[in-house]
């Protein structure tokens, strides 16, 4: 199938994931190419968290001048397990080839 064109506008980083993955995997849905596009756009944003904590720190100031967590370090993270979520139902998730966990009793 042809690779369609992103619906949603990219920076560098997302566009570059979109274009590997493109690539790399055969999408044959409408609705995974959605997928795709929103995968790219979290990877944008996970970026985009990333320079505010680097230029912010990961400890701020709040008005009572009381050091507090860096707001975008809580979005980076609720971001990182939609991009992980995302990933999983492209089916682009590595797989550990056995179950990782230990196996329950019932």
């Amino acid at each position: 199938m042809k690779i369609k064109k992103s619906t949603i506008k990219l920076g560098k980083q997302g566009a570059k994931l979109r274009m590997d993955i493109s690539n790399e995997i055969q999408l044959e849905e409408s609705h995974d190419f959605a997928r795709l596009d929103l995968l790219a756009h979290t990877f944008d944003q996970i970026f985009e968290c990333e320079t505010t904590i680097k230029k912010e720190g990961i400890f701020i100031k709040d008005r009572f001048e009381q050091s507090r967590e860096n707001p975008a370090l809580k979005t980076q993270r609720d971001l990182k397990v939609v991009f992980c979520r995302i990933l999983r139902e492209l089916n682009l998730d590595v797989s550990t080839g056995k179950e990782s966990r230990i196996p329950s009793l019932y």
